[in-house]
Parts: structure tokens; C-alpha cells; sequence
């Protein structure tokens, strides 16, 4: 089997378009830099890309459905209308990141930060927020239904989470 580079990848997607690149259920935690890629549309769906760099990527409308995602660094990454459905994401770097119209729903994001990012109508409902950072985020129609958090987890000022239908849970 080929050993992918992040310059096979690039190399590809700039042949068939970045939408049409798929490294679902691969292993990418050997590529380890990622940042300032670009792969709008990407397929990530059960990938393991724990503790990769994708700061300032450009990944609009990739999907990372079910991804193991660990200790990433999203910083500053363009993640519009990103799927991270049921995704692994706990301890993950989303500080600075636009992620409009993202979809949390299910993922587990405990210990995660978003502080300063763009979250503004992203769906996070039934996502574990516990421990999660907000400050200074972008929350302006955020769905938060059944989505848990705990004491530890930071809002923005003035947000009450239990307004939303986020539950909190301390356990």
C-alpha cells in the first residue's frame, strides 16, 4: 500500500478537485503538519488524525463524521459548514477558528477550546461540552439542545447555558 504525503494529497486533489479526495478510515497521525492546507469538501469520516496541525487550514465543507481527532490544533482554520459528527474531539484547538454553520451534534468535545471562535449558527446538539473554553466566541444561533456541561466549562459573558437546553451535568 502507498504511504501518503501531505504533498500526494495536495497533489491529488489538484487533479480531481479537493471534493472529491477521500481518506476516510485512514491513519493520517504520521503527517503531523497539516496547517495551511487546502481541502474544502475533504472526506475525513473515521479517520485518525489525532494531534495534527491543521491551523489556518482551509477545510470548508470537509467532513469528519466519526473522526478520531485528539489533541488537534484547528487555530485560525477556515471549518465552514464542517461536519464533526459523533467525532472524537476531545482536547482539540478550535481557538480563532470560523466555524459558521459547523455540525456538532453527538461529538465529545470535553476539554476542548473555542475561545474567539466564529460559532455562529453551528449545531452542537447532544455534544459533551464539558470543560469546554467559549470565552469571546461567536454563539449567534447556536443550538445547544441536550447538549451537557459542566461547571468547568467557559461561555461567553452574558450566556446562561440552561436557557439554550443545554443540561448540566457534573459528574
Amino acid at each position: 500500500m502507498i504511504k501518503l504525503t501531505r504533498q500526494k494529497i495536495e497533489e491529488s486533489a489538484k487533479v480531481v478537485g479537493a471534493g472529491k479526495i477521500t481518506l476516510a478510515g485512514l491513519d493520517l497521525r504520521y503527517l503531523e503538519d497539516m496547517s495551511e492546507i487546502v481541502l474544502p469538501g475533504t472526506v475525513f469520516s473515521e479517520a485518525n488524525v489525532q494531534g495534527l496541525d491543521f491551523s489556518e487550514a482551509q477545510l470548508k465543507g470537509a467532513n469528519f463524521e466519526s473522526a478520531k481527532i485528539r489533541k488537534a490544533t484547528f487555530e485560525k482554520a477556515y471549518l465552514e459548514n464542517v461536519r464533526f459528527y459523533r467525532a472524537d474531539a476531545q482536547s482539540v484547538n478550535f481557538e480563532g477558528a470560523n466555524l459558521n454553520e459547523a455540525y456538532f451534534g453527538s461529538t465529545d468535545l470535553r476539554d476542548s477550546s473555542f475561545e474567539g471562535a466564529n460559532l455562529s449558527n453551528a449545531n452542537l446538539h447532544h455534544a459533551d461540552l464539558r470543560g469546554v473554553n467559549f470565552e469571546k466566541a461567536n454563539m449567534e444561533g447556536v443550538t445547544l439542545t441536550g447538549a451537557r456541561y459542566n461547571d468547568a466549562t467557559k461561555w461567553p459573558d452574558g450566556l446562561v447555558p440552561l436557557l439554550t437546553g443545554a443540561l448540566l451535568d457534573n459528574r
